[in-house]
């Protein structure tokens, strides 16, 4: 069984984003914690950039972007998962933002206590499961990810092909009345997140509830730095590999 970590990197290598994600690369390899993980990258330039620092990059696309930045920018971690399923019986994704904060000594027997998807539950302010009938602000977030299996990415994307559809069905109907979607309704295309969360739903019939959640999804080697949904007493409990800064 093949097991790795993987990490990602798309846009131009000059956007908004980027100085901030080249300070967080900077800190992964410099970090005396650094463990061996795969970088799938858009572009020959990201490719190009990661290799010359040494890391393991794989190009899986020869442009930069694939899908819009603007509205679609997290679509593109969807294809990492995907490209990294194909490689891996196993696989944790990492944001650069999330870093190990000790000795990375084979935590995949850990991870397979619990579900075949594992994510930190973060509560925000805005909603983002719009399709829950409570709770809509507790969602899976995104920088620490782990994958189980070969079918769960694909079912990530046909979740956010849905998604897609109901958001342009939004956008006609509101576009009568010379209105824009809002924002959370937006973030169900723009944003990984909720369709994370929507597939972890499906996965046990419903929202499970945060004590539920706990048990099956939960990651115990991965903190956030803030806005979890569970208390510091519980989430010390924790031996933790990493630790999310965002």
């Amino acid at each position: 069984m093949k097991k790795g970590f993987v990490r990602a990197l798309w846009g131009e290598v000059n956007d908004d984003r980027r100085e901030k994600v080249s300070r967080d690369i900077e800190r992964v390899i410099n970090c005396k914690y650094r463990h061996d993980f795969t970088v799938y990258c858009f572009g020959k330039d990201n490719h190009r950039l990661c290799s010359d620092m040494g890391l393991h990059s794989v190009m899986i696309n020869d442009s930069p972007v694939a899908w819009d930045l603007d509205s679609e920018f997290w679509r593109h971690k969807l294809d990492i998962f995907n490209f990294a399923s194909q490689d891996f019986d196993d696989f944790v994704y990492l944001d650069w933002d999330c870093f190990p904060v000790s000795r990375v000594i084979n935590p995949w027997p850990e991870l397979e206590k619990k579900e075949v998807i594992q994510a930190n539950l973060f509560q925000y302010r805005t909603k983002k499961c719009l399709w829950r009938e409570l709770d809509h602000r507790k969602v899976c977030n995104g920088g620490f990810v782990y994958i189980r299996g070969k079918f769960a990415s694909d079912k990530m994307i046909k979740i956010w092909d849905r998604f897609r559809i109901e958001l342009d069905k939004i956008k006609r109907k509101r576009g009568v009345r010379g209105l824009k979607p809002r924002a959370r309704e937006r973030c169900l295309v723009n944003d990984d997140e909720p369709t994370i969360s929507k597939y972890v739903d499906e996965l046990v019939g419903g929202w499970p509830g945060e004590d539920k959640y706990y048990e099956l999804f939960e990651p115990e080697i991965c903190n956030l730095r803030r806005n979890s949904v569970f208390p510091k007493e519980l989430n010390d409990r924790k031996n933790i590999y990493f630790f999310h800064k965002l």
